[in-house]
């Protein structure tokens, strides 16, 4: 008997035995080797479906996000597509309606043989007979395309330029909002217009707002300080100094043309000088994306997919049992390490070569779907490069996180490798101080790397390297983080082992399934700390904001201000005009949003600062303000005084403007009454003192407080009613002031909190992000575990049972993983904010929700789902041999 059994073990040894050596292998074998190795790994992508697309999009998702960031930001980096902002001209000159009438005196100032082109342009507000209620924001550019220098100004025309006065261009979204297209007539209010549309198009040059080429358009019609111009010149000394620049030269004086000035006089101001006219030169512009940023946003990207690589690598480590099924199976018929090896990274890299091109493709159409906010200057910039390297650092990732979790395996005994079991081994020794090395290490690194970016951002210094230092120390502190988690799994496993009943099942399932356990635990770790790190940057922004908003002394709810300021057209000075005569009835308007409203006129008399206000302390504008009967009594007898409502209270003026004669009044003195409704800091003089000064009142401003603090969609109706006046500003011939009118109210009301969406989202994206890691693991667990389950259900196990298992594992890492990750998160962001001598705010309402709240939640989940689970699939003892 004893021999048999000596007999039988050595049967076991020799199946456990190493490969034969052979000879080395050729060529045609090592590739053949490479061949199996890529089959094999394709095969159990296929196998396990659910696995594999999960882990393919934590791939696409970081991915899809460094392409788009990609495309934005070499996009923004575009200069200006120079036929579009020159045309076939060499430079272009900025020339507004103040100096238009000296153009002679600017084309003085180049040599003969220059060419030119003056092409007036205006924004207008526009309505069209079809729909007259409504006011369309629109820059009107009367370019003559038959010009040569205007050759390329416009793009992606479809149809035709404009061949008569009566025809038109529209760029295609001014097209949309007046509902025309090529052929249609459209007709305008003002000026009494008929254009026939002959084409769409991108129509370039200054013109802000969407634009209509109507080389036709009256231009008598509109006052001439809404006139500007856009000015092409060429000549062969500007030709060939663009093309220097443009190759490369250094971009010297332009001479001969060194500055295009011309003299003003402003008899208002008695003022007199002379003005610099802009000048851009058309190889002026040839800027390209930074190596370095591209290179460090790469690297905080190569971060970002290190911490959902943690997602993945916890995939394949949790999905084990069956792989070494297969392990074994390939053992036992030949297969040597190496092969192993190759088979369990080749599945990392399908899925990275997967996933990266889903993410590339998503990342693409993202772009592509909101290319208008993404476009500079009409462009996209696309860098198939970019995309490559962003796509190989996928594959990578993707592929450690594969090789790492599995490494270990591909050295397993045959049987124990057939059994779908790894031996569990004492954490090695060298973990602990590793991991506690590189934690600590790659926070010093952080530290150090901010303190130096901070100086040479102060100083104006190159703040690449501190930002390459920053990313692969956070990569170290990941690396630390998950030398460190099978000790904490081990510790679980301890404390649980002294419980009984589901915890001790619990814990005994974590311990004994280590490796699967602490790739999930170091992946809610890194999560968890990005989260706390983030929640609290939201706090402090929220903790400044708050402070900020304490500083400023706001008006109360309840008050609306009416205002007009007109504009000289002479000189270009804004001075207030009674707002009764430039927008009639407009009181009755406020009141019919409203409801009753008490007014007052705020007169104002004009001081030598041109852009501030005196007013004149009018007891009923005392009494709406807010001030007791004894209170105006006794500031009356003042000559001029301010109110303030403490005596630390910074200053804040409501509203500037105000052109009067070049007067002064005495020194304000300082009044304190606290909790007025509106005008803190504002200057008052007393009608006694007018009187005696021989002091003129100005146009008035009006002041009104309602019967109730205004709502949200009331204030913003005030607002709207700014609008009242606009085409008096723009059309000459109205019989109206030139005037801006302001319709303000101070509404503190309606709508939620900024800050709760900031602590909504971060816990939201924390929770939703631990959630798909538990789901993921102790789903691919529950399906790769199924021999830990089938002893459980051998023993008499109820369902219940189960579920209360899973959702104790779930709810037992989530809670660790956040015990660990936010003394890790804040702990990170607290050294760099204070080696950037900035503040940070402990996010206790985050960290208290995460401890206790979303192990709950995410544990509730665990179990719930498990329990759905087993009804859909019941598990009984007489189905586990065959399941």
């Amino acid at each position: 008997m004893t021999d048999v059994l000596d007999r039988s073990d050595r049967h076991v040894d020799d199946l456990d035995d190493g490969p034969v050596a052979t000879l080395p292998l050729s060529l045609s074998a090592r590739t053949g080797r490479w061949r199996t190795s890529a089959r094999l790994a394709r095969r159990e992508m296929r196998r396990r479906p659910w696995r594999t697309a999960l882990s393919m999009l934590l791939i696409a998702v970081p991915v899809a996000a460094m392409v788009v960031a990609d495309v934005a930001y070499r996009s923004d980096r575009l200069g200006p597509d120079l036929d579009f902002t020159f045309g076939a001209a060499d430079a272009r000159l900025y020339v507004g309606s103040d100096i238009a009438d000296q153009r002679a005196a600017i084309e003085a100032q180049f040599p003969d043989g220059t060419d030119w082109t003056w092409s007036p342009y205006a924004y207008v507000p526009l309505r069209s007979t079809a729909n007259p209620d409504e006011l369309v924001d629109a820059t009107v550019v009367t370019r003559d395309m038959d010009e040569p220098l205007n050759a390329g100004t416009v793009r992606d025309l479809s149809g035709r330029y404009p061949a008569t006065p009566s025809e038109a261009v529209l760029d295609r979204e001014l097209a949309d909002d007046f509902g025309v297209g090529i052929g249609d007539e459209l007709t305008f209010v003002r000026p009494a217009q008929t254009f026939t549309v002959v084409g769409l198009a991108d129509i370039g040059g200054d013109t802000g707002y969407p634009a209509v080429l109507a080389p036709g358009f009256d231009l008598t019609v509109l006052r001439p300080t809404v006139i500007n111009y856009e000015v092409l010149v060429t000549h062969p000394s500007l030709a060939a100094e663009a093309a220097a620049i443009s190759g490369g030269a250094p971009i010297p004086p332009v001479e001969p043309f060194p500055q295009i000035e011309v003299r003003y006089d402003d008899p208002l101001l008695g003022d007199n000088g002379v003005s610099a006219i802009g000048f851009e030169l058309r190889g002026g512009y040839a800027p390209e994306p930074e190596p370095g940023v591209l290179f460090l946003g790469w690297l905080f990207g190569v971060l970002l997919m290190g911490v959902l690589g943690l997602v993945v690598a916890a995939a394949f480590a949790v999905s084990g049992r069956r792989q070494l099924v297969t392990i074994g199976q390939l053992s036992a018929t030949g297969a040597d390490p190496v092969l192993l090896r190759r088979f369990l990274a080749l599945q990392g890299t399908w899925t990275g070569v997967a996933g990266a091109a889903v993410g590339v493709a998503g990342g693409l159409g993202i772009a592509r779907a909101f290319a208008e906010p993404i476009r500079n200057n009409g462009r996209i910039d696309w860098s198939p490069t970019d995309w490559l390297i962003i796509a190989a650092t996928a594959v990578v990732v993707a592929t450690v996180a594969a090789i790492v979790p599995t490494r270990s395996m591909a050295g397993m005994s045959v049987l124990s490798a057939l059994g779908g079991r790894r031996p569990v081994r004492p954490v090695p020794r060298r973990q602990l101080p590793l991991g506690i090395a590189l934690v600590t290490g790659g926070l010093v690194v952080i530290f150090l790397a901010t303190v130096s970016a901070s100086n040479s951002t102060d100083t104006g210094g190159d703040f690449v390297v501190p930002g390459i230092a920053a990313a692969l120390a956070g990569m170290a502190v990941i690396a630390g983080v998950c030398c460190l988690c099978p000790l904490l799994v081990d510790q679980i496993a301890r404390a649980g082992a002294g419980r009984r009943g589901v915890h001790m099942l619990a814990a005994r399932s974590l311990g004994r399934h280590r490796a699967r356990a602490a790739a999930l635990l170091a992946a809610i770790v890194a999560v968890g700390a990005v989260g706390t790190a983030a929640a609290a940057a939201g706090e402090q922004a929220i903790r400044d904001d708050r402070a900020i908003e304490a500083d400023l002394v706001r008006w109360t709810p309840d008050v609306v201000l009416l205002r007009a300021t007109t504009v000289d057209q002479t000189s270009g000075f804004a001075g207030l005009a009674d707002p009764e005569t430039v927008a009639p009835g407009l009181r009755d308007d406020v009141e019919s949003i409203v409801g009753s409203v008490r007014w007052a006129s705020a007169s104002t008399v004009g001081t030598d600062l041109r852009m501030s206000d005196v007013y004149v302390a009018d007891d009923a504008l005392l009494e709406l303000m807010g001030l007791t009967p004894t209170q105006r009594s006794n500031v009356a007898e003042l000559d001029s005084f301010v109110l303030v409502p403490d005596t630390t209270a910074n200053s804040w003026s409501s509203y500037n403007a105000g052109l009067g004669p070049n007067i002064t009044v005495p020194e304000p003195d300082e009044i304190v009454i606290p909790g007025l409704a509106f005008n803190y800091f504002t200057t008052f003089v007393s009608p006694a003192y007018i009187a005696s000064a021989g002091l003129e009142r100005q146009a008035p401003v009006l002041f009104g407080r309602s019967d109730h603090a205004l709502t949200r969609s009331e204030a913003d109706a005030v607002w709207v009613l700014g609008a009242y006046d606009r085409e008096a500003q723009v059309f000459a011939g109205l019989g109206l002031p030139d005037a801006y009118l302001e319709v303000y109210a101070d509404c503190q009301c309606g709508s939620v909190d900024w800050s709760t969406w900031v602590r909504l989202g971060t816990l939201g994206g924390t929770l939703l992000l631990m959630t798909l890691i538990i789901t993921l693991g102790m789903a691919l667990w529950a399906a790769e575990g199924r021999d830990e389950r089938d002893t459980l259900v051998a023993i008499g196990a109820s369902p219940s049972v189960l579920a209360r298992i899973a959702g104790t594992k779930a709810w037992a890492l989530a809670f660790v993983g956040m015990l660990a990750a936010v003394p890790l998160g804040f702990g990170t962001l607290r050294l760099a904010v204070a080696a950037a001598r900035q503040p940070a705010t402990f996010p206790w309402v985050f960290v208290v929700v995460a401890i206790v709240g979303l192990p709950l939640v995410i544990g509730a989940g665990a179990w719930a789902s498990s329990a759905i689970g087993q009804r859909a699939r019941r598990v009984t003892a007489s189905s586990v041999a065959v399941d």
